[in-house]
């Protein structure tokens, strides 16, 4: 299962997680950031554990810098969100896309198109 959360950043806040013993919050460091300037940059969390066993089974939470994710579209393999940007006066997507599996979640890759998205199942 795969939880995912978008908040805005701040300067006294930052990610942190539960998982039953405690909150514990995630290092800056350890945080992915996309080498591109932001606007409005959000912790994106995504949180992985096993319905069979939620308590005792693997988990993992990673945290990603990124624009605020307007619409999300997750493959077998693969998670995108999207957000807009305005340049010149024409309208961009940007798209994240974030490798999964199991437990193990990678960033991928990014960039942009001209445009706008109708919806997340216009995604696939």
């Amino acid at each position: 299962m795969y939880l995912i959360t978008n908040q805005p950043f701040s300067y006294i806040a930052r990610p942190w997680f539960d998982f039953g013993q405690g909150k514990k919050n995630v290092l800056f460091s350890s945080i992915f950031y996309y080498p591109v300037s932001y606007v409005n940059p959000n912790a994106v969390n995504i949180i992985s554990f096993n319905l069979g066993d939620p308590i005792n089974g693997h988990k993992k939470v990673v945290s990603i810098c990124a624009e605020s994710a307007n619409l999300m579209y997750m493959s077998e393999r693969y998670i995108y969100l999207t957000s807009y940007s305005y340049e010149n006066n024409q309208e961009y997507t940007k798209i994240r896309k974030i490798f999964v599996w199991g437990n193990y979640i990678k960033p991928f890759a990014d960039g942009k198109v001209q445009g706008s998205i109708n919806n997340q199942f216009s995604m696939d």
